[in-house]
């Protein structure tokens, strides 16, 4: 006898059709039901999400019944259990069939159903019941029993007559699990990485006129770019490098220790979580809003900063340039990486927007460096004077030429980044740092010149 090739997809409806007799009555599991208990921990680009769901789960064999977002759920991170005094349990298997996600998929779901074929150029439309589907091409067999072929492309439209949907179960199939239970549950938990779920770190610095009193507000944008609706979600965001996160890697172990997730902030390794305050909705398609922390009276103050590499300057000519204006203070505590947005506040309570800038990931007690654009303002006008060479040493003294435009003192710093640069010596009207870069500070509406020389390693 010969032996006849079974179609993947006749076969896992086939097991999940065999399941669902076994299991007479599956119990639909409803995840975002009003009394879903639902915990999200937000990455930047993706989310884990643990939520708990009432179901009563009988002792023994039973199967739950599931429809998850299949295109933003990870599938291979899904988990499901029941809680116990005797641990977890979990299921003992999970299936579902793949939702269409093509068009090759789609007109396959109408299979077995009366459509109408309509052609480009062609005013009447075939009508039949579509009896086969393969990769383009399908049979249509008319009412009087002959049969059409016919192959499907852009100038093809296909229309089913039936009046019921395609289904949702072609369209997006519910997955099966299956459990064996020594005593009764009440409750089913899930957990699962979403890949449409994260969020983004906002921060407003707002400075006095003389950029000695700040303020910062730290503001998160959360964003759920899927179709799951969270209602009534406790909510941590993550952040700092992860490192690389392989994709088969279980939510579960993303979401351990989530039951214990409270409104403190907390460090966990290297990744520093912020709990959002309350709990908050978070619909399909929906962006929200919020207000994390506002720090008053934090310290700080205003620099500007030159940069030059030595070796690469264009012969004897002078080289001009502005330099980039820097605020710098102390983190008061742990503060995520993101954008800041730089705000002068005059006399009269206004604000003025004055730069952006970019803050990486600080731990509570470091510095936090600001940089923003180019200050017109302030100009060096640099100048090689000489270049010796003695041994493996490559010796360049340097004038540069200060201009303050601005009405206030300003204080200038100076680093050589040429990484051959050995040592600064021969200063004069400027003074060298403890981290190697050179200071001056300049009065108001004034100008200054300096001197110095720099060391390098010569190239062999």
């Amino acid at each position: 006898m010969a032996c006849r090739e079974t179609s993947p997809t006749l076969l896992a409806a086939a097991i999940l059709i065999s399941g669902s007799v076994m299991a007479a009555d599956p119990i639909n599991l409803e995840p975002g039901v009003d009394n879903t208990e639902t915990q999200l921990m937000l990455y930047t680009d993706q989310g884990v999400v643990e939520q708990k769901v009432p179901a009563q789960l009988p002792e023994g064999q039973s199967q739950l019944s599931l429809r998850p977002d299949y295109h933003s759920w990870q599938m291979d991170s899904l988990q499901l259990w029941t809680e116990s005094k005797r641990g977890d349990q979990y299921a003992d298997s999970i299936s579902w069939l793949q939702p269409p996600d093509n068009r090759e998929q789609l007109i396959a779901g109408m299979l077995g159903n009366e459509v109408e074929v309509y052609r480009n150029g062609v005013e009447a439309p075939s009508k039949g019941r579509l009896v086969y589907w393969r990769n383009g091409t399908g049979i249509l067999q008319w009412a009087s029993g002959r049969q059409e072929v016919f192959s499907a492309d852009s100038d093809v439209m296909i229309r089913s007559l039936d009046r019921g949907p395609l289904g949702s179960q072609r369209l997006a199939p519910p997955l099966m699990a299956d459990f064996s239970l020594e005593k009764p549950a009440s409750s089913v938990s899930l957990s699962y990485i979403n890949q449409n779920l994260g969020y983004q770190t906002w921060y407003q610095l707002i400075t006095d006129s003389e950029g000695k009193g700040m303020t910062l507000i730290h503001d998160a944008l959360l964003a759920n770019n899927s179709d799951s609706d969270y209602r009534h979600a406790a909510i941590q965001l993550a952040s700092g490098d992860t490192g690389a996160v392989p994709q088969v890697m279980m939510a579960r172990s993303y979401a351990a220790g989530m039951a214990e997730m409270d409104n403190q902030s907390q460090r966990r390794g290297d990744l520093y979580f912020t709990a959002v305050p309350g709990h908050h909705n978070l619909p399909p398609r929906s962006r929200q809003k919020i207000r994390l922390s506002v720090i008053d009276d934090l310290k700080g103050g205003h620099y500007y900063q030159y940069r030059f590499y030595g070796q690469s300057q264009p012969g004897n000519r002078p080289v001009q340039g502005h330099p980039t204006q820097m605020i710098r203070f102390t983190a008061p505590a742990d503060l995520p990486a993101g954008r800041v947005r730089v705000f002068e506040e005059d006399n009269n309570g206004r604000l003025f927007m004055t730069g952006e800038s970019v803050m990486d990931q600080s731990a509570a007690g470091s510095q936090v460096l600001l940089g923003q654009g180019e200050a017109y303002t302030v100009e060096v006008e640099r100048s090689r004077l000489d270049v010796r060479q003695q041994v493996n040493q490559l010796i360049v003294s340097w004038q540069l030429v200060i201009r303050n435009r601005k009405k206030e003192m300003v204080q200038l710093r100076i680093m050589d980044e040429d990484r051959d640069l050995l040592r600064v010596d021969q200063l004069k009207g400027v003074e060298l740092a403890d981290d190697g870069a050179l200071t001056v500070n300049l009065s108001a509406d004034s100008e200054k010149k300096v001197f110095f020389s720099t060391v390098y390693q010569r190239k062999q």
